[in-house]
């Protein structure tokens, strides 16, 4: 019997596109496009990692492997909050509150007046506490009763970062702008006030370790900067870091845990001793 050569030839071609493509979609499904925010649970040793890119939630096990936990019903998620059984997500305009045990979006919060909404955090009550880069505002959500509260003042310039500082019972905030300050929101007065000024420009994230000093990433300087706990001074302590966006301090493994938005990966810091 005999083959058409040509044909033979073409059909090579198509199994092999075929199985390129499969291939392709089959790694994307667990890859980073535009990683921004990054949560994680302690007890399951998982990362939830927002994809800005493509609409996606992440998760990364403590090995590196990487799935798709949600893969539809969002824009492009931000800012995430672990406050079990739910992973909160800033999404545009919206919040979501997705049910982790079912992995799907139990509840969608439309935030009135805001832009885009980017980090969160909550406080000892549960309430949240949402920047918001482009209306230069916060934002406090109440899950329970949903009120909603705007919070504006001259001092929030394209805040971005915010972190709960649980022993003053305050926020601490930074801004993507030029030599931003560090501010505080005093959750019991509502009152907003530099807490530091600083030389660094364009902030993203800010977060505690376990000791209680302060690290923040710099997108213009690219840098980890962390403030001891005599608040005397900075001190870099990861350099190199394009586009490091809103990270974590792991208190398992004692790593800054950074999210390169415009490299699509995930970096892993060790914190340096300190005497």
């Amino acid at each position: 019997m005999k083959v058409n050569k040509k044909r033979m030839i073409g059909i090579v071609i198509v199994l092999s596109l075929l199985i390129l493509a499969i291939t392709i979609f089959w790694f994307s499904r667990g890859s980073l496009r535009k990683p921004e925010s990054i949560a994680y649970d302690q007890t399951e040793d998982v990362y939830y990692i927002s994809n800005s890119g493509n609409g996606k939630i992440i998760a990364m096990d403590g090995k590196g492997k990487q799935s798709i936990f949600i893969d539809s019903g969002l824009k492009s998620p931000k800012g995430l909050l672990l406050q079990k059984p739910y992973l909160y997500v800033a999404d545009e305009t919206n919040i979501h509150a997705i049910d982790l045990a079912n992995k799907r979006i139990a509840a969608t919060y439309p935030i009135e007046g805001s832009v885009m909404l980017n980090d969160i955090a909550a406080d000892r009550n549960g309430h949240l506490y949402i920047t918001d880069t482009l209306a230069n505002c916060l934002f406090i959500f109440d899950p329970l009763s949903k009120g909603l509260q705007k919070i504006s003042h001259p001092l929030l310039n394209a805040p971005n970062g915010i972190a709960y500082d649980r022993m003053r019972h305050q926020m601490l905030v930074v801004s993507y702008s030029s030599m931003a300050s560090i501010l505080i929101f005093d959750i019991a007065t509502r009152e907003t006030q530099v807490f530091k000024e600083t030389i660094y420009s364009n902030l993203d994230g800010i977060a505690f370790d376990d000791v209680g000093r302060i690290y923040f990433s710099t997108w213009k300087e690219q840098a980890i900067v962390m403030i001891p706990l005599e608040l005397n001074r900075f001190v870099t302590v990861a350099s190199n870091l394009k586009s490091p966006a809103d990270f974590i301090f792991n208190p398992k493994s004692k790593q800054l845990v950074i999210p390169q938005l415009q490299r699509n990966r995930i970096r892993m810091v060790d914190i340096p001793k300190f005497e």
